[in-house]
């Protein structure tokens, strides 16, 4: 248990601290590039770790079409959710769109729902306290008179766009993809395909992926390899069999996000929203307990 909670903590303080990082990088660089070459970090050393643990990917060469199709479509939909994400954490607010990015456990876990699966009465709670802390965390200091200019500077929409797209993309992996591909290849592959995907859509969307300076490169490659870095944390964890206590755990990464900003940028932090992101962070738990 004592591991399984190391695990679970390293792997919030991880996504944590890649949000920060994705923050300035996207400020540094632009969303696309930033993307890009973090991402390309994270594919590298999945990739070393593939090669170094063969057996991670051992049931994936047998596996149906489907589930590949499965795993690509995720994919595809998560490299839109991290694009949104970068938009969120880059133009807007961090104790707005941490948190709110942080509710599509409560998105994924609708869509099981609606595929079938039952879903206990300590999910529903949680789904509606994740709702109640993402309308409390929306509203600004100033009261509702400010909403509307309040949600277009904070980032809340791409924040909410991000949380919909992780939801779907989340729910596909998980119910069509992991169960015969294992957890290790459509992350693999969700990576592979922002590398691949983002030179596609230079010409497209006239991007720049010039190779950041040295100065810009720290933020980058940081929000990269912690993100690589806290999937391996949440997988090896998963695998001491209290798969619970360790995803419970990792939903604390909003937070981390929060508590940074507030320590190193002086964020101010109105008392409101450290209470959405408690009533949220507490809805995920009981979402997925």
């Amino acid at each position: 248990m004592n591991e399984a909670l190391l695990l679970g903590l390293a792997s919030a303080l991880c996504y944590g601290i890649t949000d920060y990082a994705t923050r300035i990088a996207g400020r540094a660089v632009g969303v696309w590039r930033s993307m890009f070459y973090g991402d390309l970090a994270a594919f590298i050393l999945l990739s070393a770790w593939l090669i170094a643990a063969p057996g991670a990917a051992a049931g994936a060469p047998a596996a149906r079409a489907g589930a590949w199709a499965a795993s690509l479509a995720s994919a595809i939909i998560l490299l839109g959710a991290a694009a949104l994400l970068t938009q969120g954490l880059t133009r807007g607010t961090l104790a707005v769109v941490a948190p709110v990015a942080a509710s599509y456990g409560a998105v994924a876990t609708l869509l099981s729902a609606a595929s079938g699966e039952h879903l206990s009465r300590d999910a529903g709670l949680g789904i509606a306290a994740t709702v109640l802390g993402v309308c409390l965390v929306s509203v600004p200091a100033g009261g509702l008179r400010d909403l509307r200019e309040h949600l277009r500077s904070s980032g809340f929409g791409w924040a909410a766009g991000a949380a919909a797209c992780y939801g779907v993309g989340f729910w596909l992996q998980g119910s069509f993809a992991v169960p015969a591909l294992g957890a290790f290849v459509p992350v693999w592959l969700s990576y592979g395909v922002v590398v691949a995907a983002v030179p596609l859509l230079r010409p497209v969307l006239a991007l720049s992926l010039a190779i950041p300076d040295r100065g810009q490169m720290g933020p980058v490659l940081a929000a990269g390899l912690f993100s690589a870095a806290a999937y391996a944390a949440l997988t090896v964890g998963q695998s001491t069999g209290h798969v619970a206590v360790v995803v419970v755990l990792s939903t604390l990464a909003s937070a981390v996000t929060v508590l940074l900003a507030r320590l190193i940028d002086r964020a101010r932090i109105a008392p409101h929203q450290w209470l959405a992101m408690a009533v949220i962070i507490g809805g995920l738990i009981l979402i997925r307990s």
